[in-house]
């Protein structure tokens, strides 16, 4: 599908309110995702929806990272994150030094890899906490061959180890950051994270109460916990939310599915560490979002906005001829998508900006949609139909034609004439508009005028417009 055919006026903006804030999701299945068209689609669609910044990549050990065409596929999907999605940071998640020295960092480090298509985090994920992990994976597959105890102690040392080792790979990429996803832990554990990474992931696993509300911050335990980090120093903390309808841990699925959205919960979390009182909370630990596990299990965005409309704007606009098309301002929503049937590409707007201006192509039928949407919610979708007409000519068919054969002769060099018999009733307006749409002149003209325009232009197919009052006249010009 080729770009240029999207709307003339109308930007893509970033979803982002707030770029300093993480609104975060852990992929999974990335090895069902990668270079499927569809799959990559819904993906990319969803975080946009949610307003997702940040993204934690699992399963990339199900990936062949030193394949070419595997290196090639995670490319485009890491440019297509940030440039279409929305996405700022993008993380590798591991459990071992060796993955992300023998895998990630290889493929960051490629020259075909540019700055865009890098992983930025590298997240360690070992639960060093789990007597259960330990006994049955970690001791076999990690600890013994690395000459560590199969204890809690010795899974804690492997893992400090292991921050301490992904730090000297930060030389190799300055920007590169470390962080930990962690449970309950001991405190002493706790406090020593804050010296060996740049970020930390408590799990804050909890469902909502029987009467639908939420009560994320203010556990004992979750406060204690954040209690024993910051008595290691300053650090970065982003709380994860589970919204996995498969998980075993509490969740808040059915929170989700009744009408909620994902952007809900760090607000109501946020409000409880707003109102902490504990000193060492308040001066080391550094707030700076939220992580939601995980994509597959997620509910789908709720349709709880209301539709918009209605649009107003012509039902039978001509092609080559920009066309205003406008909707009341939203005051539920803080985005807006209008997708043009024919292009099948949607642009946003921030809802301020509720109107667009739009060059059809072709003639025929067409359909303009209009969607809204706020973090983590959007409408159902209004239908505007549209009969796209072809271009008439109001100007004397005799003059459009000597138009067509005088232009034929011209040289590059030459001006296209336009000749202005009668005095304009007022101040009109002429466009150039070229073969792909793009307007690549704008004149106004005064009240009054009559006689000849000259306008610069190359050879090729243009549509000219002089626009004055109620009144317009449109030639097509080949040269």
């Amino acid at each position: 599908m080729k770009k240029w055919v999207l709307f003339l006026v109308l930007s893509t903006v970033s979803l982002i309110s707030n770029a300093q804030e993480i609104r975060g999701l852990y992929i999974n299945d990335i090895n069902r995702i990668l270079g499927r068209a569809t799959q990559e689609d819904s993906l990319c669609s969803y975080i946009r929806e949610c307003s997702f910044n940040h993204l934690l990549i699992y399963s990339l050990n199900d990936l062949n990272m030193g394949n070419q065409k595997t290196r090639t596929r995670l490319r485009s999907l890491f440019r297509r994150f940030r440039n279409e999605c929305g996405v700022i940071r993008i993380g590798a998640v591991g459990e071992n030094y060796d993955f992300f020295k023998k895998e990630i960092h290889p493929y960051n480090l490629d020259s075909k890899t540019q700055p865009e298509e890098r992983f930025d985090i590298y997240d360690l994920e070992f639960e060093f906490w789990s007597e259960t992990s330990i006994a049955r994976y970690y001791c076999a597959d990690y600890l013994q061959a690395a000459g560590f105890p199969c204890t809690e102690e010795g899974a804690f040392s492997y893992v400090r180890q292991t921050l301490l080792d992904l730090r000297t790979l930060k030389q190799d990429l300055p920007g590169l950051e470390t962080e930990i996803y962690i449970g309950w832990i001991k405190p002493e554990h706790a406090a020593q994270l804050p010296a060996l990474v740049d970020r930390i992931l408590p799990a804050v696993y909890l469902a909502a109460a029987t009467d639908g509300t939420i009560n994320l911050y203010n556990p004992a335990e979750q406060r204690q916990r954040l209690r024993d980090i910051a008595a290691g120093g300053p650090v970065k903390v982003v709380p994860i939310f589970n919204g996995d309808r498969t998980s075993s841990d509490p969740d808040l699925y059915p929170w989700l599915i009744s009408g909620h959205t994902v952007c809900q919960p760090w607000t109501n979390y946020y409000a409880g560490f707003w109102a902490e009182t504990d000193a060492s909370i308040k001066k080391n630990i550094q707030l700076e979002g939220y992580q939601w596990f995980k994509y597959t299990g997620m509910p789908p965005v709720p349709f709880i906005l209301n539709t918009p409309g209605p649009v107003d704007g012509p039902g039978f606009p001509e092609v080559m001829y920009p066309h205003q098309y406008s909707i009341p301002v939203p005051k539920d929503a803080d985005q807006i998508r209008w997708m043009l049937a024919s292009v099948g590409v949607s642009s946003i707007n921030i809802a301020g900006e509720n109107s667009i201006e739009v060059m059809f192509r072709n003639p025929g039928r067409d359909t303009l949609f209009v969607q809204t949407f706020s973090c983590g919610a959007k409408s159902r979708i209004a239908v505007f139909p549209l009969l796209v007409k072809d271009i008439g000519l109001d100007v004397i068919s005799e003059e459009a034609r000597d138009w067509t054969q005088e232009t034929r002769a011209w040289s590059r060099g030459d001006d296209i004439v336009i000749r202005v018999d009668q005095s304009l009733p007022r101040q009109g307006l002429l466009t150039l508009t070229d073969a792909v749409g793009r307007r690549i002149l704008t004149r106004v003209i005064p009240a009054g005028f009559s006689g000849e325009l000259h306008i610069p232009a190359g050879n090729g197919l243009y549509l000219i417009a002089v626009t004055s009052g109620k009144e317009r006249f449109t030639a097509k010009i080949m040269r």
